[in-house]
């Protein structure tokens, strides 16, 4: 008899609660036996071969909870045992008895760990909400190159007819709706492709907000959308809980286009940026691996320095993509070859040549010394060991974001997208060598405003033209007579001068009929920077 596809999902869902049920219930052996293995550690008299021993058995316990527990959608819980596991396998991998500081280490960790095993429930898997390990927020972005607005709320449309206007000017199409029931079923139809950002009018439309919440969140049919909440006088509590509710943020009325565009953009480029770049400087290998483990999870490259001459070696060059984004620094109290970490911190903090990265330093004791309470008190973070963890990382994360924008600003014009000279002639530099190699066209532009309309609000719509227009392999600065230059890698003459068509007749939209001057040049065989750039001036009207 063929069993109905109804009766077969039903059967499913009963075991995998039947299932959930025998791994919640079974979790209090788990946590017995690391409690057990923990007390072992605090009661074993100082004999090395029983601490190893405990630290053996210990392993084995959170290697199954780790495995069990990722494997049921418990992720948080997971990925605490398995951080824990990672510490407790570098210890045996040692092969010595593990020093007082990671025993601290370990019974901090075991200690949280059975904490949050202890108030489970298969209510709390994901297996059954379906929600993912870690929701996106709104710098996941679904189809980033898309230019299209939904507007939630428009009802009768003419407060946001000027705004529309000059989104429409920037390349965007703008679709102004009464409210969410216009785009949910469509939505969740999948009729379309997702918009590039959503913008909703709290005021008429005070319910809708949850509506567009769901059609955005990781299980929702637009995904990772940046959405934006609106009133004319956002309160503190509407701002907190758009921070709640996963907005991108909070547009004061009247929303303005340029305001909400360099929002988006942000948002962007926060979602182009490559993994951060950590460095781990800790006298205690197994307590260094397991945190390296951890700042990975969180999607960072972490790498252990090779003592402090190491570290100080791979810390330099930082004002360079790429370059070191945060240290974390671990002063033990039996030191590290010799050297005093606290005063080295305050040595590179000093020292202009390490002022990028951010700086998270680690003492023995919650008693900051007097060194350690100045590096505090400039904005540098200070914890105490033992640590958590995911405390830890997540602090470092920040660090890492802070000292992004630090090196943004050394290599761009304020808060913008435009290189500064230098920095843009080092970019071409590698484009330069990169085209030669692979024998590819590299097209690079001089563009401005006619020399009648030149100022700062036209170079500023212009900016924000080629932002919202180029493609995101695409670069621009500041280039000779005070344009701007752009890098435009991969594309023919024909089709950069069509790309950049568009530009132009945005400007002439924004900017009341303002032409836009263009000269456009083909690399040559062992061109050099500086001639590259003139020819693209000199080929330029005005």
């Amino acid at each position: 008899m063929t069993q109905s596809p109804g009766t077969g999902r039903a059967r499913g869902q009963e075991l995998l609660l039947e299932s959930l049920a025998q791994f919640v219930n079974g979790v209090d052996e788990y946590r017995r036996d690391l409690e057990a293995e923990r007390r072992a550690l605090e009661d074993d008299g100082g004999d090395p071969g029983a601490r190893l021993a405990a630290v053996r058995r210990a392993s084995r316990t959170v290697h199954r909870l780790a495995g069990a527990a990722g494997s049921f959608g418990f992720a948080a819980v997971g990925r605490q045992a398995s951080a824990l596991e990672l510490l407790l396998e570098g210890v045996l991998a040692a092969n010595a008895a593990p020093s007082p500081a990671v025993l601290a280490q370990i019974d901090l960790m075991a200690r949280r760990l059975t904490a949050s095993a202890a108030g489970l429930t298969r209510e709390q898997s994901s297996l059954l909400s379906g929600s993912a390990s870690g929701d996106r927020g709104p710098g996941d972005l679904a189809g980033e190159s898309r230019r299209h607005l939904v507007l939630v709320g428009a009802i009768g449309g003419s407060p946001w007819s000027a705004m529309a206007e000059r989104l429409r000017g920037y390349g965007w199409r703008v679709d102004a709706v009464p409210d969410a029931r216009a785009v949910e079923d469509a939505a969740m139809a999948g009729d379309g492709p997702a918009p590039g950002m959503v913008l909703v009018d709290l005021e008429t439309v005070p319910d809708d907000a949850p509506v567009i919440g769901r059609l955005v969140s990781a299980e929702g049919p637009w995904a990772g959308v940046p959405w934006y909440w609106t009133e004319a006088q956002p309160s503190a509590q509407v701002r907190a809980g758009a921070v709640g509710a996963g907005c991108a943020g909070v547009m004061a009325k009247p929303v303005v286009a340029e305001a909400l565009l360099d929002h988006h953009a942000a948002v962007r480029e926060a979602a182009r940026d490559d993994m951060p770049r950590v460095l781990i400087l800790d006298p205690e290998p197994a307590v260094a691996g397991m945190l390296a483990h951890v700042l990975e999870g969180g999607g960072a490259v972490a790498e252990v320095a090779a003592g402090p001459d190491g570290l100080l070696r791979a810390a330099t060059g930082n004002a360079e993509e790429g370059g070191v984004d945060a240290v974390i620094m671990v002063a033990r109290e039996d030191g590290a070859g010799g050297v005093n970490i606290v005063d080295l911190a305050m040595a590179m903090r000093q020292d202009p040549v390490y002022d990028i990265p951010g700086l998270v330093l680690v003492v023995p004791t919650v008693d900051l010394d007097p060194v350690a309470s100045v590096l505090a008190r400039g904005g540098d973070v200070v914890a105490a060991a033992p640590f958590d963890p995911d405390l830890l990382a997540a602090t470092v994360l920040g660090q890492a974001v802070r000292a992004r924008g630090r090196r943004r600003r050394c290599q761009r014009e304020g808060q913008g997208p435009v290189l500064v000279r230098k920095a843009l002639e080092r970019v071409l530099r590698r484009w330069l060598d990169r085209a030669e190699r692979l024998q590819s066209p590299l097209v690079v532009a001089w563009v401005a405003p006619e020399s009648s309309a030149r100022g700062k609000a036209a170079d500023a719509t212009l900016v924000r033209l080629l932002r919202e227009t180029l493609r995101s392999s695409d670069v621009f600065g500041r280039g000779p007579d005070n344009g701007l230059a752009v890098i435009l890698p991969y594309l023919s003459e024909d089709k950069a001068l069509s790309r950049l068509s568009v530009v132009s007749d945005g400007l002439a939209r924004l900017e009341g009929g303002c032409r836009l001057d263009v000269g456009v040049a083909v690399a040559a065989s062992g061109e050099s920077v500086a001639t590259l750039l003139q020819r693209a001036r000199l080929y330029a009207r005005g």
